[in-house]
């Protein structure tokens, strides 16, 4: 019984340890065949197709650079003023009796001098605006006039009193001479004995009664000098006394100190007015003068021009976008230059002259208006006007000639030599009727293939400006004022 038993557990043990391999063997048999299966599968798929890595072009638009003279202009803005402008006041008191002329707009004319004919000057007094009541005035030139007279009358009567006074001495002195005579031929009887004293004592005092009244004429004739010149002062006083007078009468009559027009009435018919007193204000708007601030660089090179008698013309119009459009409503002359600079900000006033009289549309005082002021010409024969977005640090990219579709794109090392607002002045060897890159350039780089769509010409970049700072120059031009 224990053998049998011994003999069971060996065979089923047996058994168990088949079933393992077996199992073990099928699992490998499982794997190979999946394994082979996936293979032949794997076998039959293709590899998808591959392309080989191109080089990327660049679509781009370029700028011709192109060698010429610019014309370069100055802008700015400015209120229009009268080149003449006064308050006219009035120089005595009184009432206002007659108005002329006393209305806001009312053209007045200045005084004037023709020629008549013959070639002679003829003065046309000026236009009359209003007059103080003259009575009193008048009264008193009637006066000094009155007073006048008299003196001169003293001064004729002076001349006759000499002539008497002239005449009188010579009489007395004739008599002082008779008198005299008698007197000797008095004392000579007495010294011989046949005279009396009594008749010595009269002759002697008619002597001296004569020589008194000599004395008393030629005293007389000493004074009328001084007298004379003590009437001719007073003649001299009464002229002035005359001529102001005339001249208090003259000032109550107001009348236009220069042609204009009234721009502000001050004063009415009827009213009193006091030495001083404003009236009207009178305009001159034949010529207007516009102050247009400048920076200190450009006030330089207008004062070059200036200094060699030259006067930049200056373009005006009343909105800035009229510069864009090209449009110009007034034309003027820089005629002047401020000597000191705004110390707040930092400008130099310059002044624009406008003739109104050969404008159709007048420059009125007081209107608000743009100005672009003809400054250098920029002809420098190694330097090139470039925009500025086309510059990367201090080099730009150019797309040469090239007879393939593509173009290889170079980097040009380049010197800044002014700055012109949107466009700037550099100077390089390599840039002669080039094709600067203006796109895409924050991924251009020396080397890169460019696809140029577009190219661009000077006065296409011109007319992007909204004000036109900038144009063609005449190829004859001036010898430029640059500053680098």
């Amino acid at each position: 019984m224990a053998n049998n038993s011994t003999g069971n557990s060996h065979s089923g043990l047996y058994f168990a340890l088949v079933k393992v391999v077996i199992s073990i063997l099928c699992i490998v048999g499982a794997l190979v065949l999946g394994s082979t299966v996936f293979n032949r599968l794997a076998s039959l798929k293709k590899e998808p197709p591959r392309e080989e890595p191109t080089i990327p072009v660049y679509r781009v638009e370029t700028y011709r650079v192109e060698q010429r003279p610019i014309q370069r202009f100055v802008a700015g803005f400015g209120t229009a003023e009268a080149d003449r402008e006064v308050v006219v006041a009035a120089e005595v008191s009184g009432r206002i009796s007659e108005t002329e002329h006393l209305r806001v707009g009312d053209p007045v004319q200045g005084p004037q001098v023709s020629s008549d004919e013959n070639g002679k000057s003829v003065r046309v007094p000026a236009a009359s605006l209003l007059r103080i009541d003259p009575q009193t005035y008048e009264e008193r030139v009637t006066q000094a006039q009155a007073m006048l007279t008299q003196h001169q009358v003293d001064l004729q009567r002076i001349d006759q009193d000499e002539a008497s006074n002239k005449r009188l001495i010579q009489q007395q002195m004739q008599r002082l001479e008779t008198a005299q005579r008698e007197l000797d031929r008095a004392q000579r009887l007495v010294d011989m004995g046949a005279g009396r004293e009594s008749d010595v004592s009269r002759s002697e005092l008619e002597v001296q009664q004569f020589q008194e009244g000599l004395i008393r004429l030629e005293s007389e004739r000493d004074l009328l000098p001084i007298r004379r010149k003590q009437l001719q002062s007073q003649l001299t006083t009464a002229q002035s006394d005359l001529a102001l007078a005339t001249l208090e009468l003259e000032k109550a009559h107001v009348q236009a100190p220069f042609s204009g027009v009234v721009s502000e009435v001050m004063a009415e018919e009827g009213q009193y007015v006091r030495p001083g007193e404003p009236l009207l204000r009178l305009t001159d708007d034949s010529t207007v003068i516009v102050p247009v601030p400048v920076s200190l660089t450009d006030a330089a090179v207008l004062t070059e021009f200036l200094a060699k008698g030259d006067f930049p013309l200056a373009q005006l119009v009343p909105d800035e976008s009229a510069l864009f459009r090209n449009e110009v409503s007034w034309t003027g002359y820089v005629i002047r230059i401020a000597p000191v600079a705004d110390e707040r900000t930092r400008t130099v006033m310059v002044f624009v002259e406008v003739d109104n009289r050969n404008s159709e549309t007048p420059l009125r005082p007081g209107t608000f208006c743009y100005a672009r002021i003809q400054a250098d010409v920029l002809n420098t024969p190694d330097t090139y006007l470039i925009p500025r977005d086309a510059i990367v640090g201090n080099s730009l990219f150019v797309a040469p000639e090239s007879s393939e579709a593509s173009r290889s794109a170079k980097e040009v090392d380049i010197e800044v030599v002014r700055s012109l607002q949107s466009f700037v002045l550099v100077r390089s060897s390599e840039l002669e009727n080039a094709e600067v890159v203006m796109t895409n350039l924050d991924i251009v780089q020396d080397g890169s293939l460019l696809d140029v769509r577009r190219t661009h010409t000077f006065e296409e970049e011109l007319a992007l400006l909204k004000v036109a700072y900038l144009a063609p120059a005449p190829e004859i031009a001036p010898e430029s004022t640059d500053e680098e």
